[in-house]
Formats: C-alpha cells, sequence, structure tokens
C-alpha cells in the first residue's frame, strides 16, 4: 500500500538524517505540505524554518534563464558578447547553447583541480573570468553532445549584467523574484557568506557533524540563497501563470534541441524528465554541506521542494514525495548506473558521481 503524504514527511528527518530541512509541496497551486526540522546552526542551536536562508546551489540556473529571457527576449542577443569573452574556442559556442549545456567548455570550476587548487581554496570571480578567458579549445563541437558545465551559466549572467547595465542580482530581484513573490531570495555569490548564518555540514550521524568549508563565489550558476518559502511561492507562481505562453516558466519550457534537430533533455537551467511516468521538469543543487531539489509535473499541477544543510539525497527525498502527493508506491531502486539531475554518471551501490558527457542519442561518453 502507497504511504501517505504524512507517513513520508513524518520519515523524512530519519531517512536522510542530518542538522536540518525543510521541504513542501504543492498542488494546483495550494500548499499542502510545508514542514521544516532540525537546526540551521548545529552549534547554536538555531532552528531550520520555513524562512531559513539556504544557498540553492544549481536551482540558481533557471532564474538566471529567467533573467536572460525576459531581459534579452532570446539567446541570440547574447551571442556578439559572448564571442567577444571567448577568443580562444573556434566555433565559439553560441549563447543558447550555453543555457542548454551544449557548448563543448570545460567546467572551470574543475579546472581548478587541474591548476593544482585545493577544494577549500578561495574561487574569486576574477579566477573565474581568467579560466574562462584562457580557454583554447573545446571539450566537443557545440550543440552536438550535453555537457554539465557551470561556467555556461555564469558566462550567461555576466553578459545579461554587461547588456542590461545592471548588476545580475538587481535584473533577479527585479524580473524574477518580485514578480513571483519571492520575498527574502536574493543573489548572493559569496558561499563563505551564507544571509541569516544557515551552515552547511558535511559527516553522518554516526560520524558526527562538522561545518563545511566552501570560499567559493559563484555566478548566474549557483548564486542564489532563497528560503523554503520563496520556493514554494515560485512554484505557485509557476502554477498561476501556466496557461501564460509569455509567463517566465513557459519560455523556459521552450523546446530543446541538438543542431541536428534532436531533442534534448537538458535546457534554460532545467531537466526535462519524468518520475513514476509523468512529465517533469527539475533540477538539484549541490554544495559541500549543501543539497536542494526541485521537481515540477505540469500536467498534475504538482511540485516539490526539498533543501538539506547536510549531505544527503535530496532527490530521492523529492521522488517520495511526488509519489505519496499521488497516492502511489515508489519504484524500486536502480540496480545499474543512472543518471542524476545535475548531470552525472551514479554508481547506485556507492553513491559515487561523475561529470558524464551524452551523446544525442543518450549513449554516455
Amino acid at each position: 500500500m502507497p504511504q501517505t503524504l504524512d507517513q513520508v514527511l513524518d520519515a523524512i528527518p530519519r531517512t536522510y538524517a542530518g542538522p536540518g530541512g525543510a521541504v513542501a509541496v504543492a498542488k494546483e497551486g495550494q500548499v499542502i505540505a510545508r514542514h521544516a526540522w532540525g537546526f540551521a546552526d548545529l552549534e547554536n542551536r538555531i532552528p531550520f524554518t520555513p524562512a531559513t536562508m539556504f544557498l540553492i546551489c544549481s536551482i540558481t540556473k533557471q532564474f538566471t534563464c529567467a533573467t536572460l529571457l525576459d531581459r534579452a527576449v532570446s539567446p541570440e542577443a547574447l551571442d556578439k558578447l559572448l564571442a567577444a569573452r571567448l577568443p580562444g574556442p573556434a566555433p565559439r559556442p553560441l549563447a543558447r547553447e550555453l543555457a542548454n549545456n551544449q557548448s563543448g567548455l570545460r567546467d572551470y570550476w574543475a579546472l581548478t583541480a587541474l591548476c593544482g587548487s585545493p577544494a577549500e581554496a578561495a574561487f574569486s570571480e576574477d579566477q573565474a573570468r581568467r579560466l574562462v578567458g584562457r580557454a583554447q579549445s573545446l571539450h566537443f563541437m557545440p550543440g552536438t553532445r550535453y555537457s554539465y558545465c557551470n561556467q555556461n551559466f555564469r558566462l550567461l549572467g555576466d553578459l545579461v549584467a554587461e547588456r542590461e547595465g545592471a548588476p545580475l542580482g538587481e535584473l533577479m530581484r527585479r524580473h524574477v523574484f518580485d514578480r513571483a513573490g519571492m520575498a527574502t531570495a536574493r543573489f548572493c555569490p559569496d558561499t563563505a557568506q551564507v544571509p541569516g548564518g544557515t551552515v552547511g555540514y558535511e559527516g553522518s550521524p554516526e560520524q558526527g557533524f562538522r561545518p563545511a568549508v566552501n570560499r567559493v563565489t559563484w555566478g548566474g550558476d549557483a548564486g542564489v540563497s532563497a528560503c523554503l518559502d520563496d520556493m514554494i511561492a515560485w512554484e505557485k507562481h509557476i502554477d498561476a501563470t501556466r496557461n501564460d505562453p509569455n509567463a517566465l516558466y513557459s519560455r523556459l519550457l521552450a523546446p530543446v534541441t541538438f543542431r541536428d534537430g534532436t531533442p534534448a533533455g537538458y535546457g534554460f537551467g532545467l531537466v526535462r524528465g519524468s518520475v513514476l511516468g509523468r512529465a517533469t521538469t527539475g533540477h538539484t543543487g549541490g554544495l559541500r554541506g549543501w543539497r536542494s531539489v526541485r521537481l515540477h509535473a505540469a500536467a498534475e499541477r504538482l511540485s516539490v521542494v526539498g533543501l538539506f544543510n547536510h549531505l544527503t539525497d535530496p532527490q530521492a527525498a523529492a521522488q517520495a514525495l511526488f509519489a505519496a502527493a499521488l497516492s502511489e508506491d515508489m519504484p524500486p531502486p536502480a540496480t545499474g548506473p543512472v543518471i542524476d539531475w545535475a548531470g552525472r554518471y551514479v554508481e547506485p551501490e556507492t553513491g559515487l558521481a561523475t561529470r558524464i558527457t551524452a551523446l544525442p542519442d543518450g549513449r554516455v561518453t
């Protein structure tokens, strides 16, 4: 018999044990579950609430793309500015290919390891610009493959700000957050300074938890902080504007293809997939000590959001809530390799994840 939504909500703090978290479920524009537990700061015993600010990490990408589409109308308006930022690679990717993770660029944060930088080292805006500007070749021909790449969205955010003559955070606030009623969401790229003092943790219940060290300065790829209530507002805005072809989310859902016309599974900061046979869009977010997820099924008018300030599997938690909201059983866990929402190869037995590149036909390299 399927678990009820209340049963899943009661079990989540134990199933995904850690310092704290918050989840919500919205159906047909109404919140049917809103639950927070544990601590945003263990040392100071600050509770985790629906108003606790949180690093949503890569969920930021859809907000960058929403700002882009609202201000520039189409990515093509940024192509000339992009060419000036990428003097080396030829042929150069187009802005649309950045938005769809088809650029062929190598991820700049991954490149820091090849340059000898430890994971705890600072990664500043200037360093990011230098790494992007030094690119002399591409990983593959733009528009022919999918490969998850943070700097695609860092570039898009920078280019929108350059075109509009205003900071990206100001543009996001004016054209996305205010419109959606996300009252406290903000662009805060410095991961060492979390609004409200929320702490992300590494460790486990068996070994204990310790604050995670982050000194990365993100941009349009992962620089937004928001609370559960902000994310609920986004889901309610999506539902309220579902029949408007010019609404922010409607524009993010525009069909995505590779250059040869083959449909693609990622576009404008959203993974287009399925859960329990229902077509979904969504994204996960992750950094040391931080895990987040949002999942939306348009036909069912169903949304799930999860925020965890520790290292766990937010996607599994979201799917459990999704199934309970539909009064269905969860399918058995995968027995072979899977691709998660961040575009990584995941080995289920170990949980280890590796960035992958996918060909248009779904084959993995």
